[in-house]
């Protein structure tokens, strides 16, 4: 039982629906996704003692805060300049969270292990397919149709994340949750 490692995991579970899930009011998102990258630098300093493979990640969360900050603000454009900072930092987002589901699963044991290795693989799909959408030079009107399929099967990966890195916590914690 370590229930300090277990809230420091949930934080991260929370991360990811700070990440994956936004609300807007008047083009203004209500869950800012830096919120998320300010949870996961935390959650890392908080496990990297119990994985030391996580420090590797350290540097990786300012970069992806500050242009999730940047993104979040909504008082000007972005430069059309910064298309391949972009694709760069969507690039480092991809290994970030292959390699921060991989150091949760050897927390994990039995099936709760290879679930999050599931996790880590649909993300990974997932993150690289809106690089190549955003990345590639696609129409207006194929990026009109892939939109809503996208945000659709973004919200299934979100919840699929969020309630294995849940039940890793609980796993942590002594207490399984229910199936």
């Amino acid at each position: 039982m370590n229930p300090e490692k277990a809230n420091t995991v949930r934080s991260i579970a929370w991360g990811y629906f700070f990440l994956y899930i936004n609300f807007s009011l008047n083009n203004w998102s209500l869950l800012p996704a830096w919120f998320a990258w300010y949870k996961f630098g935390r959650a890392i300093g908080g496990l990297k003692e119990t994985r030391p493979k996580l420090a590797l990640l350290e540097n990786f969360v300012p970069p992806l805060l500050i242009w999730s900050l940047l993104e979040w603000q909504q008082f000007f454009e972005l430069p059309g300049w910064l298309g391949p900072v972009g694709v760069m930092l969507s690039l480092m987002e991809l290994y970030f969270h292959f390699h921060l589901l991989t150091e949760l699963s050897a927390l994990a044991s039995g099936p709760l292990a290879q679930r999050l290795l599931r996790c880590r693989t649909v993300s990974v799909v997932m993150l690289t397919a809106m690089t190549a959408i955003v990345a590639l030079p696609i129409s207006q009107t194929a990026i009109a149709a892939l939109e809503l399929p996208l945000l659709l099967a973004g919200f299934v990966v979100c919840l699929y994340i969020m309630i294995s890195v849940f039940r890793l916590a609980g796993e942590l914690e002594g207490t399984e949750l229910e199936s």
